[in-house]
């Protein structure tokens, strides 16, 4: 096998690893957002909150689907970067 089919099946197998770990990842991270999103922390159901913390609720909301695109992207970077042949 060449060096280049070589790095493409690293790069695939560093994809599927790094895709494994976010889905490992993945449930202890949405807890811990819902432990924030919580009436004791930061409260976001409540319709009385300020506008800070409203924008803090948002952020805290938008955390794991960042995680799932980065992790994603990094894969698939990682994986064109060494079919290039680097």
């Amino acid at each position: 096998m060449n060096k280049l089919g070589q790095a493409g099946i690293f790069g695939v197998m560093m994809f599927v690893f790094a895709f494994i770990v976010a889905l490992i990842v993945v449930t202890p991270l949405n807890d811990l957002l819902d432990d924030i999103r919580d009436v004791n922390s930061l409260d976001c159901g409540n319709s009385s909150i300020s506008t800070g913390t409203a924008l803090t609720c948002v952020a805290v909301d938008l955390t794991l689907p960042f995680f799932i695109v980065t992790v994603i992207l990094s894969g698939t970077g990682a994986m064109f970067f060494r079919l290039r042949g680097r």
